[in-house]
């Protein structure tokens, strides 16, 4: 049985997950809009206004914001995605009604003043600096733009110092009031309440949304050409980007692809790259394949760093890896150990229940609904060595992935 999705008469979506005996609990207003649905002159403009629901509403100052919920133990949050902008809460359960009065408060009534505006402006240009010292996601930003061509899914979340100047109050309003809106929200609940109990308190305040229209299809960004680009930067060792475009979120494989991703590079230290790499050649510190699905396109990539002189070598081994894995199925214990450890994984995330509460909100987008951890876990012991053998297969070698690599500066 799925996890019941409750509609209100303003067309704002509920999805609740009982967790009896926490003391606490999470809840999310989870909007289907990010940082690929600003139009071509509003670059960092979903980011900046996640970050001016803070600075004010009708009822509140900034400060009065802040305090609302860390005067009795909570958290309050957000955060901005290619699809989605969160607003999201952590409190001891009793106080249940202040943390909901106060995340529509700012989600239906945020004000944007002026003089916050300017200031806000300079704090994530100090972000924007600060980032630049992460050389792997500042990598990652230049593969994306790549492996997006000309459109807004290739284009950083934070934009630039200059996109920064071009956007107006004005601007974010109107964002605002097009994405902020019941029907393109979902409300999501995890805590010790039952959903009557959670709808009883809540309600009122969650039909404070204005009823607005929701996400209209989106538009899958062209496929690159293949590419390889090779810079040099200060650095100490060489950084290396590779990967595809793959399935959508929505696609039958994608449990599959998933847990072959695990199985060749996640974050197991016995993930058959850090076994081939790392322990037996010992070429890298790390080494990792990740697989991140949108709405309408997907991006799996591979990174890892070593020194110059060995990149080579590290590209043959994942070749050898990857090979295996398209030609030789399964044997019947590793695929037990395969979906063994693939599903540990997923029970354990799911004690972060804060995560869960943010995972079940995405669901209810990405599928209008959400699987219980049991449903899932029984389709990962249907997934079979076949199905895995069959996903290798789709990928392409390893020497026609996209790439992008940093080499040392050879002046350093």
């Amino acid at each position: 049985m799925q996890s019941p999705v409750y509609r209100l008469d303003n067309g704002l979506r509920i999805i609740h997950r009982q967790w009896r005996g926490s003391g606490v609990e999470h809840i999310g207003l989870v909007a289907d809009a990010g940082s690929r649905d600003e139009k071509e002159d509003e670059w960092g403009l979903a980011h900046l206004l996640e970050h001016m629901l803070f600075k004010g509403s009708k009822h509140r100052t900034a400060r009065q914001i802040l305090t609302r919920l860390e005067e009795v133990g909570g958290d309050l949050n957000a955060y901005t995605s290619r699809e989605r902008t969160c607003l999201y809460a952590s409190y001891p359960h009793k106080h249940l009604r202040r943390a909901v009065e106060l995340l529509t408060d700012i989600y239906t009534g945020a004000m944007i003043p002026e003089h916050e505006l300017q200031r806000e402006k300079k704090v994530i240009r100090e972000e924007i600096m600060q980032y630049r010292d992460d050389y792997e996601e500042r990598l990652l930003d230049l593969f994306e733009q790549e492996m997006f061509p000309g459109c807004s899914m290739g284009r950083p979340i934070l934009g630039s110092e200059e996109s920064l100047t071009r956007l107006t109050r004005d601007h974010l309003i109107e964002h605002k009031n097009r994405y902020l809106t019941a029907q393109n929200t979902v409300f999501s609940y995890v805590g010790p309440r039952s959903l009557s109990s959670v709808l009883r308190m809540a309600e009122p305040f969650l039909l404070r949304l204005p009823h607005g229209s929701a996400q209209p299809p989106r538009v899958a960004p062209p496929m690159p050409q293949t590419f390889r680009r090779e810079e040099r930067m200060p650095l100490s060792s060489a950084h290396n980007l590779l990967g595809v475009r793959c399935h959508p979120v929505q696609h039958p494989r994608r449990l599959p692809l998933q847990m072959l991703v695990h199985l060749l590079g996640g974050d197991a230290l016995s993930s058959r790259l850090n076994l081939r790499v790392r322990e037996r050649n010992a070429l890298v510190y790390g080494i990792e394949t990740q697989y991140t699905p949108y709405s309408d396109c997907g991006l799996l990539y591979l990174y890892f760093t070593c020194a110059e002189d060995k990149r080579h070598k590290v590209l043959e081994l994942v070749g050898e890896e990857l090979k295996k894995l398209q030609h030789t199925p399964l044997s019947k214990a590793a695929l037990h150990t395969s979906r063994e450890q693939f599903a540990g994984r997923l029970i354990l995330g799911e004690e972060n229940r804060q995560g869960l509460m943010l995972a079940l909100g995405q669901a209810v987008h990405d599928h209008g609904e959400a699987e219980t951890l049991p449903q899932l876990l029984h389709r990962i012991r249907q997934t079979t060595a076949a199905d895995l053998l069959e996903e290798a297969r789709r990928l392409p070698d390893i020497e026609d992935w996209c790439r992008y690599v940093w080499l040392p500066d050879e002046k350093q």
